[in-house]
């Protein structure tokens, strides 16, 4: 499903209610910079965990409208569900994930829809701890079964599942996101030509 998102989102709108992180306070929006755009508006957005993912979603979407319209490009954005019908869960296969990870391309403003259920979690890591099915601080933890994770910078994103073992039979993701394209730079109009009509002189050759 592809929307048209006039500007990046800022971070905090990826992690929504349900989300924790040990590096930045939990839901704080940052300004985002980006080259050849002006620059989002810092957002704050404060959402009770306790709310329904029913009345979250409407909230969510009014954040990010107000925030789009603050942009003047357009940016295609493409809602990935992770791991398709089955969503996210421990796999038939170790390398279920990212078989289906190398079948898609990313790029900046991307959407990945986690959904899952039981008692693990859904870890966005670093390099290291997804190799290691382990983190003791992720970037964010998220536990609502039902996680929006927007792709807001280029580079490689990492996830795992909370639980080790889980993690260890391939339930762990790792995409790599494309950068925008460079703006196309605008062609100049070339300067109107001249014409004369009728007979030219030359005044410096003029006979006296």
């Amino acid at each position: 499903m592809t929307s048209w998102l006039t500007c990046l989102v800022p971070p905090c709108v990826a992690t929504f209610a349900g989300a924790t992180s040990t590096s930045t306070p939990p839901l704080q929006c940052k300004t985002i910079h980006l080259k050849g755009t002006s620059n989002c508006e810092t957002m704050k957005q404060h959402v009770s965990s306790s709310m329904s993912l029913r009345w979250r979603l409407p909230l969510i979407l009014v954040v990010i409208s107000l925030t789009l319209l603050q942009q003047p490009i357009l940016v295609p954005a493409t809602l990935f569900r992770v791991g398709g019908p089955m969503g996210w869960t421990v796999p038939p296969s170790p390398d279920f994930y990212q078989t289906w990870a190398s079948s898609h391309n990313y790029t900046i403003g991307d959407i990945l829809e986690f959904s899952y259920t039981g008692p693990s979690s859904l870890q966005n890591v670093r390099k290291e701890e997804y190799h290691r099915c382990h983190s003791s601080h992720p970037i964010y933890n998220f536990s609502d079964g039902m996680t929006v994770f927007g792709l807001f910078y280029s580079g490689s994103s990492y996830f795992i599942s909370s639980d080790f073992h889980s993690c260890k039979k391939g339930q762990r993701l790792a995409v790599r996101v494309l950068p925008l394209p460079p703006t196309p730079k605008r062609r100049r109009s070339p300067p109107p030509s001249s014409s004369h009509h009728g007979a030219w002189r030359d005044s410096s050759n003029t006979e006296h």
